[in-house]
């Protein structure tokens, strides 16, 4: 699964790219261990026992969770630093965030967020976190991997951002499931 990101903003910024969900970054990873130990006997791998035997040994349960949380820590940090430095430059930010998971026997499910974030804030990524989980959660995207593309988003818009004509600086997120 991909999350679509594109993002546009004042000073002329834009941004589009596609983020790989951390689901797939783990099939990956277990298949390329699979590969790299071969099995004992053609027997042993047709029935499937070389890939059960490598799962448990790389990616138990315990282990995959303990990654989850690790990713999760190292996007949140990701994402805080991100935004404190698009903070330095221009503030305040109006954020829009919209997230769309689109099906296809049903409607499209969706949330927006519009925002206005401020240097002076005590802790704006705690709000920013607080205002689009609930939209993130309903479009299946709550994942630390779109912590980490608001990241490279944030980052970006720290670089090349600016004001617009009436002085304020605006950011537009649109993150498509």
């Amino acid at each position: 699964m991909t999350i679509d990101v594109f993002a546009a903003g004042t000073g002329d910024f834009h941004t589009h790219f596609v983020q790989v969900t951390s689901s797939d970054v783990y099939n990956v990873a277990e298949l390329l261990s699979t590969l790299q130990s071969p099995p004992k006997s053609v027997g042993e791998y047709v029935k499937g026992k070389v890939k059960d035997k490598v799962k448990d040994k790389v990616f138990p349960a315990n282990m995959q969770n303990a990654m989850d949380r690790y990713g999760n820590i190292e996007s949140l940090w990701l994402l805080d630093e991100a935004i404190q430095f698009a903070l330095l430059d221009t503030t305040p930010i109006i954020l829009s965030v919209s997230m769309f998971q689109e099906h296809v026997l049903w409607p499209t499910t969706g949330a927006n967020v519009l925002m206005t974030l401020s240097a002076d804030d005590d802790a704006p990524t705690r709000d920013v976190l607080k205002r689009i989980t609930p939209g993130l959660d309903n479009t299946d995207m709550k994942q630390f991997t779109t912590l980490l593309a608001l990241a490279k988003v944030f980052g970006g818009f720290s670089n090349s951002g600016g004001y617009g004509k009436d002085g304020n600086a605006r950011l537009n997120i649109v993150l498509t499931n």
